[in-house]
């Protein structure tokens, strides 16, 4: 069984994942909700893991392919509540390091208020 719930939390998309992102529909589910966020102008996205079940590889591919996305548009896409099989998964396949994580939605919201803060920093200074 696989489910995605949209919720907002301050504003921002919060996608709470239910199940297995596994090869198969689920990934392409969450692609295409993430899709349907960036077609709303949404550029800022917390995926919520907390009642995620398991991940393989295509389930790695499709969070790294929505953060790519995302982030070829200036947002971010945020890892909320990592479960230790997660962590897992991505240590092993090396993907350690490419995704942002955050324990709780206000630890999210103040990574996303400190990479906007960088990034209006950075612009300022071009």
């Amino acid at each position: 069984m696989f489910d995605i719930k949209v919720s907002v939390f301050r504003g921002i998309p919060r996608l709470k994942v239910t199940g297995d992102l596994v090869s198969g529909p689920s990934c392409q589910i969450f692609a295409d909700v993430i899709d349907q966020l960036v077609d709303l102008g949404e550029v800022q996205v917390m995926v919520d893991l907390i009642a995620m079940c398991r991940i393989d590889s295509a389930g790695l591919g499709a969070l790294i392919h929505g953060h790519s996305r995302l982030s070829e548009l200036g947002g971010t896409l945020i890892v909320l509540r990592p479960s230790p099989r997660f962590l897992e998964a991505m240590a092993r396949t090396r993907l350690s390091g490419q995704l942002l994580l955050a324990g709780t939605e206000l630890e999210a919201i103040n990574l996303l208020t400190q990479l906007s803060t960088v990034s209006w920093t950075t612009l300022g200074r071009c």
